[in-house]
């Protein structure tokens, strides 16, 4: 069977300011048993290599997102690096050497490019600085993370478990400001994002029992993200206990599970890699928001991504004049 975990990063609350893109990702394993998510079983079977406490700097760590990458702790984000390219590592046979051009084009759903896409024209927009933009961004080992990376490969192999799948999509600042003013809510895109998945899967992967795993979306509800998938979808059932909502999902005679769990990313190994894979690549992009500003006022404070009190304001009033001065478009700094 196939388990697939998705999650969100940079969604925030409602109204809520913030920096940055959303970035929707999903992975998948193929199983030769089957899944509970109430015991999960990955963290136990790749205990050797994998590690879910940050502090055990031996092994890839996979977490929930937000206890690993800090804003600006380079060592944080430097373990959150390492996971993240050894995971690359096992589909693509090699550690990815540059952003722009090597590694989103490879992650990017239907392989579609930011260049192609972006509404404001990629050379004038603020993601375009900067770029390529090299890696690793921040200090890792490569020689542990080949090395993991083949034992992780290897004890995968003998658990009777493939790492299979993982692609993000991205929802730049100018994409998501264009959709609000036309009354569109952020949390319909995330849902049409997971509709997405839920398409490439039924079709691709049809054949094979498929049970995915996401998120609750706390600022929509239930009865909101069944309507929006039942514009795509036959909702063949519903059902709802205690913190997870279950889905029966149907497309032309095939069908899938999909759960939305909360907090789910903490218990559920799937769910917490594509958090972290996904962090990931937000985090560089907040990275290389806060190198470009920093180029032209040194006095500025790093910035996270959330708007979280006056300090981001203060960041954000001096980061809009150089936006300006400098002619890039507005809409690329603040959503």
């Amino acid at each position: 069977m196939l388990v697939v975990g998705i999650d969100e990063n940079g969604l925030g609350l409602r109204n809520q300011r913030m920096l940055g893109p959303l970035v929707l990702t999903a992975i998948a394993f193929r199983v030769e048993r089957s899944y509970d998510f109430n015991q999960d079983f990955f963290w136990n079977e790749l205990k050797e290599v994998v590690s879910r406490n940050r502090r055990n700097r031996d092994r890839l760590i996979v977490c929930d997102s937000k206890e690993l990458f800090r804003s600006n702790d380079h060592k944080a984000c430097g373990l959150g690096e390492s996971t993240v390219f050894a995971f690359y590592s096992l589909l693509r046979g090699r550690l990815p050497e540059e952003f722009d051009n090597d590694f989103l084009p490879e992650i990017i759903l239907n392989g579609q490019s930011l260049h192609r896409d972006c509404s404001v024209g990629w050379k004038d927009s603020l993601c375009a600085n900067g770029s390529p933009y090299a890696l690793p961004a921040w200090e890792v080992k490569t020689e542990f993370i080949r090395d993991t990376s083949e034992k992780l490969r290897n004890m995968l192999r003998k658990k009777g478990i493939e790492f299979t799948f993982w692609k993000s999509i991205l929802f730049c600042p100018s994409v998501l400001n264009k959709a609000e003013s036309h009354g569109i809510d952020k949390y319909w895109l995330e849902v049409q994002g997971i509709g997405d998945y839920i398409n490439l899967f039924l079709k691709d992967y049809g054949e094979e029992e498929i049970s995915f795993f996401s998120g609750k979306i706390d600022g929509w509800g239930k009865r909101k993200t069944i309507d929006c998938l039942g514009e795509r979808f036959e909702i063949i059932s519903s059902l709802s206990k205690a913190d997870a909502d279950l889905l029966i999902v149907s497309n032309k005679a095939r069908k899938l599970k999909l759960r939305f769990i909360k907090s789910g990313d903490k218990f559920v190994f799937p769910m917490a890699l594509a958090s972290i894979l996904g962090k990931y690549i937000r985090e560089i992009f907040i990275k290389r928001i806060n190198e470009f500003l920093r180029k032209y006022d040194s006095s500025l404070d790093w910035c996270g991504g959330y708007r979280q009190g006056k300090r981001f304001d203060s960041f954000v009033k001096k980061a809009a004049k150089i936006v300006a001065r400098e002619r890039v478009p507005a809409e690329c700094l603040m959503r």
